[in-house]
């Protein structure tokens, strides 16, 4: 893990996406950036040290905001790569178009699956939030959240609450929920941003085909 400080969850309401003013300095592609500062966008966060680095993807989006995710999608979408095929030993470029998308919430992934080589890595460690409803008894946070943040934040809040996260503090819920962790039996709720980043919907972790299509990756 790197050393930085990270930044701390910042109190907000359901469904309030009213962020930072739009550039394009979130969005680092692998051809125009520094090679030392691309590398440390794709594996900085990465927990585990033996590292495939020739997977290098496309871009790497620093979302901070659920535009910044849809931005994402809109680029994998309407990008084009080019890779060199050396089948029987003849290079040859080869084009494609609508490429893959990956994620990292807290980069605890073992085999590092949010890294896909000419994919557009959307990184979640600056879309930070946290709140808690005490009609409802829900807490709503984003992906890169960690266990030890989401339980020092229920602490404080109606006398006192608690989340049974992973034994490793600083596991990113996203990960935690989908790719291990207490999984199928947890009541959590998600937001889904659809294909062209168009819509976000909601819907129930109890939903089976959803929930399977998401933990496949």
């Amino acid at each position: 893990m790197t050393g930085a400080e990270k930044p701390k969850p910042k109190p907000a309401k359901e469904g309030d996406n009213t962020e930072k003013e739009k550039n394009s300095s979130h969005i680092l592609f692998r051809d125009s950036t520094d090679p030392n500062t691309f590398h440390e966008a794709v594996w900085g966060r990465v927990f585990n040290r033996r590292r495939d680095v020739s997977r290098v993807p496309f871009a790497v989006v620093q979302a901070s905001c659920v535009e910044d995710v849809k931005e994402g999608i809109e680029l994998a979408i309407s990008a084009t790569t080019t890779t060199t095929n050396h089948h029987h030993h003849q290079q040859k470029q080869l084009q494609s178009s609508n490429i893959r998308i990956s994620v990292k919430s807290g980069g605890r992934s073992w085999a590092a699956w949010s890294v896909r080589h000419d994919a557009v890595l959307i990184d979640l460690k600056n879309f930070r939030h946290v709140a808690y409803d005490e009609r409802t008894k829900i807490v709503t946070c984003s992906p890169s959240l960690t266990g030890e943040e989401l339980n020092t934040f229920l602490a404080n809040v109606d006398g006192g609450r608690m989340f049974a996260g992973a034994h490793c503090p600083d596991v990113g819920l996203g990960g935690f929920l989908l790719q291990g962790g207490m999984g199928w039996n947890c009541k959590v709720c998600m937001s889904l941003v659809y294909e062209r980043g168009r819509d976000v919907c909601l819907f129930p972790c109890w939903s089976w085909l959803w929930l399977g299509m998401i933990r496949a990756g």
